[in-house]
């Protein structure tokens, strides 16, 4: 499979050999299945102090019983444990406490810290879910799919033109200021890059571009799942740079 690269301005410069995995069948249940996993794999256990809520000197042992001292019989009041504020004789001030559902009280359900957040995935499927994710950064219909901004006429007509996966001259990393940048952007997606929408550069040289909020930058090295398929869903605008395809031929997973 061949792709065009274009120059910083756009311009159609050479033909390049692109890695077999951008010929993979899209998988979609491999994709959102790896990217539930790395999803969960970055969330950091939490959890209540198992004391909280629960150091009133509230208990739930006040008597219930008619005629005895301090009951709670005939008050009109629920059995929830509860602690004195104040009394005048046999008549007493009480908050509830201690209870879930009461004033400073415990939680009924709280996070455990222990649970098990993790969920396991095979090598093989993950190594193929970022293969099929690949392959549909190079599918310009698995991305009119997840664009709905595409689907304007004025949009569609503009990208049926361009060739998938977008590859640009590795000039693009020699680029130091965020307007500069935007400038290049607007000329290879026209009037997308307006969108709310992240693009996606993947180079293999990212000192400069990492500084710029303009983008979302990583190497074919650090890419994964979360970032070529972010929501779990496949065809998202990415832009390569010719060094990054050139890595990409050498890496025996792209292979």
């Amino acid at each position: 499979m061949k792709s065009q690269i274009l120059d910083i301005s756009g311009n159609r410069k050479k033909e390049v050999e692109l890695p077999s995995c951008f010929e993979e069948t899209v998988r979609e249940d491999l994709i959102a299945k790896s990217y539930r996993v790395s999803s969960l794999a970055q969330r950091t256990p939490n959890g209540n102090w198992r004391l909280s809520g629960m150091e009133a000197s509230a208990h739930g042992k006040l008597s219930h019983m008619r005629g005895r001292w301090k009951t709670q019989y005939g008050h009109g009041i629920s059995r929830v444990p509860r602690k004195i504020m104040s009394r005048s004789g046999d008549r007493f001030n009480w908050v509830g406490a201690f209870a879930s559902g009461t004033k400073g009280g415990r939680e009924a359900h709280p996070p455990k810290s222990g649970k098990v957040l993790s969920k396991i995935i095979s090598k093989k499927e993950r190594a193929k879910a970022l293969r099929t994710a690949i392959a549909a950064l190079a599918s310009f219909e698995w991305i009119k799919k997840k664009y709905s901004t595409l689907n304007k006429k004025e949009m569609l007509e503009k990208f049926k033109i361009m060739s998938f996966p977008i590859i640009l001259e590795s000039k693009i990393n020699e680029i130091k200021k965020t307007k500069e940048l935007v400038i290049v952007l607007k000329k290879i997606l026209n009037d997308f890059y307006e969108s709310d929408k992240k693009i996606l550069i993947i180079t293999n040289n990212k000192s400069n571009l990492k500084k710029m909020n303009a983008v979302e930058v990583t190497t074919p090295k650090e890419m994964n799942i979360l970032q070529i398929a972010n929501g779990g869903v496949p065809g998202r605008i990415a832009i390569f740079t010719e060094d990054a395809i050139e890595e990409m031929q050498k890496m025996p997973k792209f292979k």
